[in-house]
């Protein structure tokens, strides 16, 4: 009776199931090492972690600093200007001739035209926001 195997395919089926539990063996060596090195870089990655983030803060520090260095001359310039609207030294602005509360005066307008073309803002700039400016005024 013959079941349409041979000895010679039963002989490679057991070298390939020899093979297969072989690697399987030297997979399981080389896993424990694996996670071995992955615990080991965990420990590793936690005080990579700790230090960027101390450098991290130093860096912000020093992002912040300069940015208020940069903006003082902005803060002088602004205080000068506020000292000199106190002393009177300085023509009627925005905020001294609405007092009145009439933002839809068109001399108003003007007034904030002529004082943002002076720090270089844009009439479109101007155009876009001028709801929001007249709420805020």
């Amino acid at each position: 009776m013959s079941f349409g195997i041979s000895v010679s395919d039963i002989l490679q089926i057991i070298y390939i199931v020899k093979g297969v539990h072989k690697r399987c063996a030297n997979a399981r060596k080389k896993g424990w090492r694996l996670s071995k090195r992955l615990r080991y870089g965990h420990k590793k990655l936690e005080d990579l972690r700790h230090n960027l983030h101390t450098h991290l803060l130093a860096i912000k520090g020093f992002q912040e600093s300069l940015r208020h260095q940069a903006m003082r001359p902005f803060y002088d310039r602004v205080d000068r200007f506020a000292a000199d609207v106190r002393a009177g030294r300085r023509e009627a602005t925005v905020t001294t001739i609405l007092d009145d509360d009439d933002g839809d005066n068109e001399d108003t307008w003007r007034l904030i035209r002529r004082q943002l073309f002076g720090d270089e803002i844009k009439l479109e700039v101007i155009k876009k926001h001028q709801v929001s400016i007249k709420t805020y005024i």
